[in-house]
Parts: C-alpha cells; sequence; structure tokens
C-alpha cells in the first residue's frame, strides 16, 4: 500500500467514511428543544433582532422552519456553514459567537431529520439554497451538499423575500420526531404540538434575558414568547429583601433575595411560567 511523504515521512491518509460518520453524529446529546436553541445561538451571532420558528403538521411530510432577520450568508459563507468543522475552537471569535467547533449547525439539525436546507441572503443579493440529504450522503458515500431541496421533499415556501436579509433553516423527514407517521393520525398530530410547547418552555428559558431586554424577539407558530422571571422581579406583589455581600474565597458575591408572591396573586399563566422547567416544588 503506497502513502504520502509528509515532513519526510510516510504515512497513510485515513478519510472517515461519510456515511458511517454523518450517522454517528445523529447520536450526539441533542433533545429538540436544544437543538432548535443552538440554531438561535447562530441567529444571535448573525445579528438578529427576530426569529420565527413554525412547526407544521403534515405527518411524515412534517416541518420545522427557524427564520431570522440577520445579516445572512454569501455564497461562500453557507458552503462553508454547511461544512463539518468549518471553525476551530483555537480560532479568534467575537463576542457574539457561540459556536466553537463549528459542528453546531449541522450536528443540531442532523440529530432530528434527514433533510436540512439553509436558505439566505444578505442585503441587495439574491436568495441562495445549500441542503444536506442524508439519504443522499449513505447512497454515495460522499460529503454531496445538495444547491436545492430534493425533488421528492415537500418544503414550505420562502418567507425571505419579504426580508431584506436573513436566514431560513428548514428540517424534514424528522424521523426522531414525527417517525413516518399518519397525517391523519390525531394523536401523533397533538404529540408534535407538544414537542413545540416544550420547545417554547425551553426558549424561554434559555433566551430569557435577551427577550426581556428586547435584544431578541421569538415567535413561534405565530406567538411571541415571554420571558422566564423566576424571581417574579417584575410583580408588583414580589418583595425584593435587598442585597447582601458574601465573601467566597478570595471574592465576594453579591446575593440578591425575594418574597415571590402567594399564587393567589397570580394569574394561572403567571403561575405556569414562573414555575420554570421543573415545578415549583
Amino acid at each position: 500500500m503506497s502513502g504520502v511523504v509528509v515532513d519526510g515521512e510516510v504515512v497513510d491518509d485515513a478519510p472517515p467514511r461519510p456515511s458511517a460518520l454523518i450517522e454517528s453524529l445523529r447520536a450526539v446529546g441533542y433533545d429538540l428543544a436544544t437543538a432548535i436553541a443552538d440554531l438561535i445561538d447562530n441567529s444571535i451571532a448573525a445579528s438578529a433582532k427576530r426569529v420565527h420558528i413554525t412547526f407544521d403538521w403534515h405527518g411524515a411530510s412534517s416541518s420545522i422552519v427557524i427564520r431570522d432577520d440577520g445579516k445572512g450568508m454569501t455564497e461562500a459563507t453557507l458552503l462553508q456553514a454547511m461544512r463539518l468543522g468549518s471553525s476551530s475552537p483555537r480560532d479568534q471569535r467575537t463576542a457574539q459567537d457561540m459556536g466553537r467547533f463549528g459542528l453546531g449547525l449541522k450536528t443540531a439539525s442532523f440529530s432530528q431529520c434527514r433533510v436540512v436546507a439553509v436558505r439566505t441572503k444578505t442585503v441587495g443579493s439574491p436568495e441562495l439554497t445549500r441542503c444536506w440529504d442524508l439519504d443522499l450522503v449513505e447512497r454515495t458515500d460522499r460529503w454531496y451538499v445538495r444547491r436545492a431541496l430534493p425533488s421528492n421533499v415537500s418544503a414550505p415556501s420562502s418567507e425571505l423575500k419579504s426580508q431584506p436579509s436573513g436566514t431560513e433553516v428548514i428540517w424534514t423527514r424528522l424521523d426522531r420526531v414525527v417517525a413516518g407517521d399518519d397525517a391523519t393520525d390525531s394523536v401523533s398530530r397533538d404529540a408534535f404540538y407538544q414537542h413545540a410547547e416544550a420547545v417554547c418552555r425551553h426558549l424561554q428559558i434559555t433566551f430569557s434575558d435577551y427577550i426581556h431586554t428586547s435584544e431578541l424577539s421569538i415567535v413561534v407558530n405565530g406567538q411571541p414568547l415571554k420571558p422566564w422571571d423566576p424571581f417574579l422581579e417584575r410583580h408588583p406583589a414580589t418583595q425584593e429583601i435587598g442585597i447582601e455581600s458574601l465573601s467566597i474565597s478570595a471574592s465576594r458575591a453579591r446575593v440578591s433575595a425575594f418574597v415571590l408572591p402567594h399564587f393567589s396573586k397570580l394569574s394561572s399563566s403567571e403561575y405556569d411560567i414562573a414555575a420554570g422547567p421543573d415545578g415549583w416544588q
């Protein structure tokens, strides 16, 4: 077996098999909510102010779309974003860039679906599309990225046309979410939208500071998300005890204490939201 010479040494080239590696990447530890949150990190890095998420039930043809009004991507940047390992953890990053390994968009998407398409446009430029189709990778065993959605996949029409710039991520063939369910199956449909509700709760907590300061608006199926306020600081019945300074090793920590309102002073929606993911207890 012939090798190649690097720095005077004969070495072998052992690239990974695309079809095997990409299926392994699907097992990276995401659930639906954390996968979508990872994409919103990208929207924040792209200076987006609004993110629209749409859950559209059509059985096995259901889709989830995450669209932002960020700065969008050029063709070269889009192809780089679709590349696995597109950045190194050693690279310098801006304060807004939450990525580290150049894998987030891909691994988050692969964990939920077999087809992920990215549509994007920058100001004054036409819309561009690139698409990972895991069935194509499996069939060819090559790192092929489509320039359009597969012809046998129905996808929602682009909403970017009404925006000067932005990016739209489309997930279809949601085999980890709907698993080939019949569109007329009401139980599966309800379960799909229950997933959407769980995503809303997670995003309210994860991006509460962004939403509260109006740095970011997140809208899910037409409904704007409200920030999670675990201490109910903005409720008129909350009592703030004050700030205490505590010594921890050689540092000091400022601790604020609150007395939460009695449940009778909270509306049912306020009570549910303030409870957080694990409930009041």
